[in-house]
C-alpha cells in the first residue's frame, strides 16, 4: 500500500473508497486519516509475517498487485472501524475481532510471507 509519497496511488484510492463506503463516509476530509489507518494495519500484519503486498494471479502467471484478498481486506476494515470510531468500547470490540482474524492469518500458509534465505 505504501507508495512512498503523499499522493495515494489508484490502488490506494480504491482501498480508501472501500473503507469510506464501509464506514458510511461520503466526504473527503477524512481521506488522510483513513490512508494512515490502512498503512498502520498493513504494517501491523507484515510485522507478524502476514503477506499483504503481492498475490499471484489465478492462472499462476507473473506476480502483480491484485486487489487484496477478502480476508486481508476484512482485517483492514476491522482495523479502520476500531481506529475511526470515537467510542472507546466500540473501538476495543473491533480491535478484538481484528486480533482474532490476524491470528488466523498468521497461522495460514496461504497468507504467510516467504522467508528469504
Amino acid at each position: 500500500m505504501r507508495s512512498g509519497n503523499d499522493n495515494p496511488s489508484d490502488f490506494e484510492i480504491d482501498l480508501i473508497n472501500q473503507i469510506k463506503a464501509d464506514r458510511g463516509i461520503s466526504h473527503c476530509y477524512r481521506d488522510f486519516p483513513i490512508h494512515e489507518a490502512i498503512n498502520a494495519c498493513l504494517d501491523d500484519l507484515e510485522m507478524v509475517g502476514v503477506r499483504t503486498k503481492y498475490f499471484s494471479d489465478p492462472d499462476g502467471g507473473n506476480q502483480q498487485r491484485y486487489p487484496l484478498p477478502a480476508l486481508i481486506l476484512n482485517a483492514v476494515k476491522l482495523w479502520c472501524r476500531a481506529d475511526l470510531t470515537d467510542d472507546p468500547k466500540e473501538s476495543a470490540d473491533w480491535m478484538i475481532r481484528y486480533e482474532k482474524l490476524k491470528a488466523s492469518l498468521m497461522m495460514s500458509s496461504e497468507y504467510r510471507m516467504e522467508v528469504q534465505p
